[in-house]
């Protein structure tokens, strides 16, 4: 008779947060003209697009809840305002956005459907290779969340600054007889980080 060990895994999970506010213009912001919020790539060293539209449902769902602001769908905005542009075929890239917020066509047809602001988001998640810590077969691995928010003013085509949001978890897995594991979710973290992190962008800089 062969004895057969079922090994399993366990994890304590940790996140650490960090969020930074960068202002490069002083001009109010006053949401109540208007805002949409827009996935784009190059904001990050990478893009998970996946992520990125994730990030602009939560910036999206905070920005709704706030009293003082006025919130234009994207894809209303995609379909008024950027009507040329296929996601599928040429996603917007920051490059892209910062010509078409110079043009003065797109400009107007922004200012036609009450956009004033327009708040890029895109990101990323970087996970490190499992380390094995000890002979107990206890391993960690890191897992890494980046977002980025930038708030560009549409009737001077210049950026008024930027959210950015980086959570870190960490999970430690040890051996044992029963399947018991826990992950570290860095995503719904660093999604909620954003959308607080906006409002309170908009809401200091009104």
């Amino acid at each position: 008779m062969a004895l057969i060990a079922v090994l399993s895994l366990s994890a304590c999970s940790r996140t650490y947060s960090a969020v930074l506010h960068t202002r490069t213009d002083p001009t109010p912001v006053n949401p109540v003209l208007g805002v949409t919020v827009v996935v784009i790539d190059g904001l990050t060293v990478e893009t998970q697009r996946g992520l990125g539209e994730d990030a602009a449902e939560c910036v999206t769902a905070a920005i709704s809840r706030m009293r003082q602001a006025r919130l234009i769908p994207a894809k209303q905005c995609q379909r008024t305002v950027m009507p040329d542009l296929s996601r599928a075929s040429a996603p917007l890239d920051r490059e892209s956005l910062g010509t078409l917020t110079k043009d003065a066509a797109f400009r107007s047809r922004a200012a036609t459907a009450g956009i004033r602001y327009i708040i890029a988001v895109g990101g990323y998640t970087h996970m490190s290779d499992a380390d094995l810590q000890s002979i107990i077969l206890a391993f960690r691995w890191q897992r890494t969340t980046t977002l980025v928010a930038e708030i560009v003013d549409v009737a001077s085509g210049e950026s008024l600054g930027r959210v950015d949001v980086s959570v870190n978890g960490s999970a430690d897995w040890v051996v044992h007889m029963f399947p018991i594991g826990t992950f570290a979710f860095t995503e719904s973290k660093a999604c909620r980080k954003l959308g607080s992190g906006v409002v309170d962008f908009l809401g200091k800089g009104s």
